[in-house]
């Protein structure tokens, strides 16, 4: 009885191993996909905004320039004429409420770097098929408001800490509004307060030691308008400090993200269960042509 007491106990300890291995790689895995899952999704998103976008940076910046030649790396920039970073929206709506600048994100006006994304997309309508208005259903609505400047809509994507766990931050998006312009059309909503696109994200941190993890890159052309292919380059975001302008010849954004899965929201905080994984993408505006990289 005693031998076989220990062969019944040496039996079940190996299948409860066997068991807490199963699990372990299990949830594991489980995590792994969320993580990707995530991840995918994020990329996604960013890649459809930023295809369906005309401009980065704010194009507003100068009404006595053509906004095709005159852009801010600040939304909004002084000449904003929909949007002031002291106040709201100078004009109205019968579909959105404002609601204020998200209380997140800190003061306004958000600046185009590794963490903020700032793109604007042309304002879109849609009418009912028996509408008078269907001939123009879905074309950008263009030089409709002050100065005869583009009407647009501008969404951002930031990076901010998360308030439940030190060392892990979340991406958010808003998107603030173009004006409405032609009764009876029906227009995208703002969304204020932002919308959380993906959390737990631990990284890629800077070289020179920081801990605010830097996600977005920038490809820029090396002139406006040239006879033969224009090279890409990595743009040095110094280069917009002295020259906001030069957010003109951005054409495309890099991501970059690190993430831990599971994050903070879930409340597991056990290590043994964590997985780490790192997605690159790029995204490119679509009004772009013969474009080549530079090595």
């Amino acid at each position: 009885m005693l031998i076989a007491s220990l062969l019944i106990g040496f039996s079940l300890a190996a299948i409860g191993e066997v068991m807490v291995l199963t699990t372990l790689s299990a949830n594991k895995l489980s995590n792994r996909a969320s993580g990707i899952s995530d991840s995918r999704t994020a990329s996604s998103r960013i890649q459809s905004d930023v295809r369906a976008a005309r401009n980065f940076g704010d194009s507003y910046d100068d009404p006595t320039e053509s906004s095709a030649t005159h852009q801010s790396n600040y939304f909004p920039c002084d000449s904003n004429p929909l949007y002031r970073f002291d106040s709201g929206p100078q004009h109205t709506s019968t579909l959105w409420t404002w609601s204020g600048w998200p209380t997140t994100w800190g003061s306004p006006p958000y600046k185009l770097d590794a963490q903020t994304l700032i793109i604007q997309q042309p304002k879109l309508l849609s009418v009912d098929s028996s509408s008078t208005l269907n001939s123009i259903n879905g074309f950008p609505l263009e030089g409709t408001i002050t100065n005869g400047r583009n009407n647009l809509d501008t969404v951002i994507y930031k990076l901010i800490q998360d308030p439940n766990q030190a060392g892990e931050f979340i991406l958010q998006r808003a998107d603030f509004v173009g004006e409405d312009t032609v009764p009876g059309a029906s227009y995208t909503s703002m969304v204020n307060p932002p919308q959380t696109v993906v959390g737990g994200i631990i990284g890629p941190l800077p070289n020179d030691g920081g801990t605010f993890p830097e996600v977005f890159s920038y490809w820029v052309r090396n002139a406006e308008k040239v006879s033969s292919p224009s090279p890409l380059r990595k743009l040095d975001l110094s280069e917009l400090d002295s020259n906001p302008g030069a957010t003109k010849y951005i054409i495309g954004v890099g991501m970059d993200l690190e993430l831990r899965k599971p994050d903070s929201r879930t409340g597991n905080s056990n290590a043994a269960y964590q997985q780490r994984m790192g997605i690159h993408t790029e995204a490119f505006l679509r009004y772009n042509k013969d474009m080549s990289a530079l090595n």
